[in-house]
């Protein structure tokens, strides 16, 4: 296996598709030629998603303003986020055509497998467990307490620059662990997108504070500058 099949192997659909826009925007926008810009730009993408094994992306033809503004506001603002909000549209709307247009055709070709013939099974109930948080997404959860924050408010509440490292290691994390949730869930990268607190991300931050709050008095009265638990409870470290 090469360096870079290694690497494909390595990376999430959301991380092959966040390599491919940023591709196409650096290329754009360091326009190495007269002409054909936008479109070897629009083929890098997509062989860069090819590569990693998701669905390619396209701008719709009518969308063109949108896509020629969403880069000009990114080489403005000097961040990623208007053109990655834009492309990641134009792939929800390019899959949910692509979905429906295949359950129209299923329902034509073949009638007896119509999604009212199939049986319903009964729902599986699972146990709820408390995810494994990692001290990013703690602070995340609480840095959004009870408030609902746009991605760039939650950066700045963090004092965090890097939004492709906000993503992967705050954001993305705590949405796959249902601790997080979009405001606008049918478009995920929409301009107005907000992020909140789950049931279970509000429980976690709780539970946390309180651990937080607990371990802090028990260090108190021990009088510890360190303090360590070793599942047994909250014990000084030693000198």
């Amino acid at each position: 296996m090469s360096n870079i099949d290694q690497t494909y192997a390595q990376m999430t659909a959301a991380d092959v598709y966040d390599l491919s826009f940023e591709a196409h925007f650096r290329l754009v926008t360091i326009h190495p030629w007269s002409d054909g810009n936008g479109r070897v730009a629009r083929l890098i993408m997509n062989l860069v998603q090819m590569e990693g094994g998701v669905v390619p992306t396209f701008v719709q033809s009518d969308h063109k303003v949108r896509y020629i503004e969403s880069l000009r506001e990114s080489q403005e603002l000097g961040a990623l986020d208007p053109f990655l909000d834009f492309m990641a549209d134009e792939l929800v709307d390019a899959l949910s055509q692509a979905v429906d247009e295949y359950m129209r055709d299923l329902e034509r070709d073949v009638p007896w497998l119509s999604t009212d013939a199939l049986p319903v099974s009964a729902p599986q109930v699972t146990p709820q467990v408390t995810p494994q948080v990692t001290p990013q997404v703690r602070r995340l959860l609480s840095a959004l307490g009870n408030e609902e924050l746009s991605a760039a408010e939650l950066r700045e509440r963090l004092g965090l620059s890097d939004a492709k490292s906000f993503r992967q290691l705050y954001l993305r994390r705590a949405i796959d662990a249902d601790l997080v949730e979009m405001t606008i869930p049918n478009k995920p990268r929409s301009r107005n997108q907000r992020y909140r607190l789950t049931e279970l991300g509000a429980r976690t931050n709780a539970t946390t504070r309180l651990r937080e709050t607990t371990d802090g008095k028990e260090k108190e009265a021990l009088g510890c500058a360190e303090a360590k638990d070793d599942g047994a409870g909250v014990r000084c470290k030693p000198h």
